[in-house]
């Protein structure tokens, strides 16, 4: 089960009210993905939880499924696992965030990053409706 709700963004639409938080929590229910996925490009399985949104496991006690959890989202760090990018000018980083995690690394300073993120929609589904990140990010209003 993932939600927004166990990320920073509960803190950020509190932050703008009683009203937008409950707005956010009408409209963004949480959703059930597998634990393991098929990316559909590659057909790799990859595990899908990550320590921002992933709340539970369903079907499986929640104290089992907070340790399993613990369990995959350290054993995600392993180096070998990893890639290190190192930025420079004009550089270019792209990965397939379906089946990727990403931390980004504050190793730039003095110099500034400028992040221009891109998503694409799967094949033959509707298009995505807007997102608890796009309006926290984007500062939009919810409806109730």
């Amino acid at each position: 089960m993932h939600s927004w709700e166990v990320s920073g963004f509960r803190e950020a639409l509190g932050a703008r009210g009683d009203d937008a938080l409950i707005a956010a929590i009408k409209t963004f229910k949480p959703v059930v993905h597998p634990v393991v996925r098929v990316n559909p490009d590659s057909g790799r399985k990859c595990l899908f939880v990550n320590a921002d949104f992933t709340r539970n496991i369903q079907g499986v006690d929640r104290h089992e499924a907070r340790g399993m959890l613990n369990f995959l989202l350290e054993w995600l760090k392993k180096p070998e696992f990893m890639v290190h990018h190192q930025w420079e000018a004009g550089g270019i980083a792209v990965w397939d965030n379906r089946s990727t995690q990403h931390y980004a690394v504050a190793d730039y300073w003095p110099h500034h990053r400028v992040n221009q993120r891109v998503t694409f929609d799967v094949p033959g589904t509707a298009p995505a409706a807007a997102n608890v990140n796009q309006v926290v990010l984007k500062g939009r209003k919810l409806r109730d």
